[in-house]
């Protein structure tokens, strides 16, 4: 299941501040990315604009964890996103 997390201030640098080596990325408005999962966690933070995971919308500034092999897609909204995330 996907948890929410607190967003920090900076959350590029709490991720590299974790030990973790964080990638910025963006979409365009209305993005889909097919059902998949990951072979490790991933911490995801929405810097701007809106994505949905499996249908749950997240509004920036939002952060959520997502668990190894946790089956998700993910749709963005009509403004694009920019996002922050790293694998643990």
């Amino acid at each position: 299941m996907i948890e929410r997390l607190e967003v920090p201030p900076s959350p590029e640098r709490a991720l590299r501040d974790a030990g973790l080596q964080p990638s910025p990325w963006s979409a365009e408005p209305r993005a889909h990315f097919a059902t998949h999962s990951h072979a490790r966690p991933k911490r995801l933070f929405v810097i701007d604009g809106d994505i949905s995971f499996n249908g749950e919308w997240l509004h920036a500034p939002a952060g959520i964890r997502v668990p190894a092999g946790y089956e998700h897609s993910a749709d963005v909204g009509a403004a694009g996103v920019r996002c922050v995330e790293a694998f643990e």
